[in-house]
């Protein structure tokens, strides 16, 4: 059933235990949908990020991000709910569960808890990050408009056709945005205390090893789940996600 709660769409599947998807920068809630066909026994609520798919474009921080979480959260009255977060979505589930002491546990695709060098491929930190500043001159030359992508139709695409697709599903600006939220508010890792799954791709071309070494050790109790698998895991693997939800969310 798709809803929308203060221009935030999303859709509630299934019934049972509740877990909240979060997808990535630049992406939407479809990159969970081959996941989530799978799932029995699990009510799936899956949001389009605010700035992301059907959702509205407006107040794009990271306060506006969490409040939309737990108003869903309280409207769809779910009582310790998982949250399966992607890469920003990643970021967003860690903050979300530093400051509101939510017991559900985290599963926590290509992590991004803190926005450093160290914390990024050498690749990405040499190219990725020039391509990010041509995103910044994009906000103030071109107002272009934002494309609706179905990602779960794109599982068999390439990483290069993926990334091509998650610009353009998204304005410029919100990308901008999104990395700003990131590099100023690196998570407080010492506040969380859920039961925490990382799920580590061991191809990831933009989070660095070292990173999620420095989650795991910092997330006490946190299990690690190695994939071969790159940044877009939940699109090209969503067998992986199915896997690790079904076996630490039983």
């Amino acid at each position: 059933m798709q809803k929308a709660h203060n221009g935030i769409h999303y859709e509630v599947t299934g019934k049972g235990k509740p877990i909240v998807f979060l997808h990535g920068m630049g992406l939407n809630g479809t990159i969970f949908i081959n996941t989530i066909k799978k799932l029995k026994g699990y009510r799936c609520v899956n949001i389009d990020l605010r700035g992301h798919g059907k959702s509205t474009r407006k107040h794009i921080t990271l306060e506006q991000y969490l409040q939309d979480i737990d108003a869903i959260i309280t409207a769809e009255k779910l009582i310790k709910p998982t949250l399966v977060g992607h890469s920003f979505g990643s970021f967003l589930s860690m903050h979300y569960a530093a400051r509101n002491k939510n017991e559900g546990r985290l599963i926590l695709i290509n992590e991004v808890h803190k926005l450093k060098f160290l914390n990024l491929t050498l690749p990405f930190v040499l190219f990725g990050m020039g391509y990010f500043k041509v995103m910044d001159w994009l906000v103030l030359l071109c107002k272009r408009r934002r494309h609706f992508i179905d990602f779960a139709k794109h599982q068999r695409d390439g990483i290069n056709k993926l990334a091509f697709l998650g610009q353009i599903s998204s304005l410029p600006r919100t990308i901008v945005k999104c990395i700003g939220i990131m590099k100023k508010n690196p998570v407080p890792l010492r506040k969380i205390k859920n039961r925490s799954i990382i799920v580590n791709g061991l191809h990831d071309e933009i989070i660095s090893q070292h990173s999620y070494r420095e989650l795991h050790q910092a997330l006490k109790g946190s299990a690690v789940v190695k994939e071969e698998a790159e940044h877009l895991l939940p699109i090209t693997h969503p067998e992986m996600v199915e896997k690790v939800i079904k076996k630490y969310i039983n």
